[in-house]
């Protein structure tokens, strides 16, 4: 009797070379026994292709620094980077939960085709390629507007309700600002 090693889900893709180098990539045809989901089915694996197609995906790649420390987001799950011929960075993220859409909306990042497991809800943020130019521009806005305001990093200012627990950060609202700005729209 043989052992039959199952199909990884990248080979199922037409594009394994890029899908080999992320983690949805590494798994095999199993089902999720905790989700009961199936992370290569037919739609999963179209929605990939599509994908690669849609933005000229060329290679997974790491964001540059400066990049990854503004987009640094809670709620982000099995986070995939890309680089595609224009080349723009393109963020994806698949969190189980649905209720992360408005967090992520504040970001820039929008929805897009289930590319993770049927179970999984996909985001999108596209970097342009003058992002450094862009970044630097965005920070430079940033400082001006809070020079114009008094500190507007002030509770006040950024309309944080300080008796709120759940209000966000002065470095998540900042954060906000910038990454609204460079994702293209």
């Amino acid at each position: 009797m043989y052992n039959i090693m199952p199909t990884s889900r990248c080979e199922k893709t037409n594009y394994p070379k890029i899908f080999r180098e992320c983690y949805w990539g590494w798994g095999g045809d199993e089902i999720d026994s905790y989700s009961n989901d199936n992370y290569s089915n037919p739609a999963i694996i179209s929605n990939r292709n599509n994908f690669v197609e849609t933005h000229g995906i060329r290679r997974i790649k790491k964001l540059p620094r400066a990049l990854d420390d503004v987009i640094r987001i809670d709620g982000f799950d099995h986070v995939e980077r890309y680089y595609t011929t224009n080349k723009e960075h393109v963020v994806i993220t698949s969190p189980y939960t649905e209720h992360h859409a408005a967090e992520f909306e504040k970001y820039g990042f929008k929805p897009y085709s289930k590319l993770y497991g049927n179970n999984a809800y996909t985001y999108i943020g596209i970097i342009p390629q003058d992002w450094r130019t862009k970044l630097s521009r965005i920070k430079k806005d940033l400082i001006i507007f809070i020079k114009e305001n008094n500190n507007p990093t002030s509770e006040l200012s950024l309309g944080i309700n300080t008796s709120d627990r759940d209000a966000p950060s002065k470095k998540v609202i900042m954060n906000q600002f910038i990454c609204k700005r460079l994702l293209i729209n």
